[in-house]
């Protein structure tokens, strides 16, 4: 039994939204897809367009909605774009 179908059958997160950073790869993707399993809304954030549009087709399979966003932190317009 894994973490995620524990967490599957005793925690929903419908009706959330989670903001993920680095969601195009690494802890930030696994963290990403996880919420969204969760049925959370999910917001994937990252700097790499590539990889983000990867990351957001391969959550296409969970029951939480998610979408992308391309973003750099270290650019101010650029985060405060997203929540514009």
């Amino acid at each position: 039994v894994s973490i995620a179908n524990v967490l599957e059958t005793r925690l929903s997160l419908a009706g959330k939204m989670a903001v993920v950073t680095g969601a195009a790869s690494g802890i930030g993707h696994a963290t990403a897809q996880l919420l969204c399993s969760l049925g959370a809304q999910t917001v994937f954030l990252d700097r790499d367009a590539t990889k983000l549009d990867a990351a957001l087709a391969s959550a296409s399979d969970h029951a939480g909605k998610a979408s992308a966003h391309l973003i750099d932190l270290a650019d101010t317009d650029s985060i405060e774009s997203v929540f514009d």
